[in-house]
């Protein structure tokens, strides 16, 4: 992946590392936005995520854990790939139909927002125990791309020296 002038130190390739997982997650990804109030029937409120988000993190969790050995006990790198499926207007209709529109975008640039989808796979990540903390992930690289398949996220973390 070429980089900004001044940027490829930051992430170099990691000729050994001392260890790579390689996590794919199929399901739609949701991004984990801020907490939203509830009220509760004793007349207070309660912050949650809506339950989608829960849902997408218990799908990472149990793909991570089934990956998972111990946890990294030092920094990493973390590379993310979200396949995100079009939108429907993005495709004709009538004999047209199953075909993408020539004025289609090709890259999604609209909601969900990437720096979200990343916070709920990096938390799921936390929870499920793949490291103490994501304050471990040191280089972080990130894309969202449409598919004509299976949504879902293709995770790497590889072990920093």
């Amino acid at each position: 992946m070429p980089y900004a002038k001044g940027t490829a130190q930051l992430f170099p390739e990691v000729p050994d590392p001392i260890r790579r997982v390689v996590i794919d997650v199929r399901g739609l990804p949701r991004p984990q936005g801020s907490m939203r109030l509830h009220p509760l029937p004793n007349g207070k409120t309660a912050a949650r995520y809506p339950a989608a988000v829960y849902q997408w993190r218990a799908q990472v969790q149990q793909a991570v854990a089934e990956q998972m050995s111990d946890p990294f006990p030092g920094p990493v790198e973390v590379r993310l790939g979200f396949s995100l499926p079009r939108p429907q207007s993005h495709y004709g209709t009538g004999r047209n139909a199953g075909r993408i529109k020539a004025s289609a975008p090709t890259w999604p640039a609209q909601m969900p927002d990437l720096d979200k989808l990343v916070r709920a796979v990096l938390d799921a990540c936390t929870d499920a125990g793949l490291w103490r903390d994501d304050s471990q992930v040191c280089a972080l690289q990130a894309a969202k791309l449409y598919t004509p398949t299976n949504p879902g996220v293709h995770i790497t973390i590889t072990e920093l020296a």
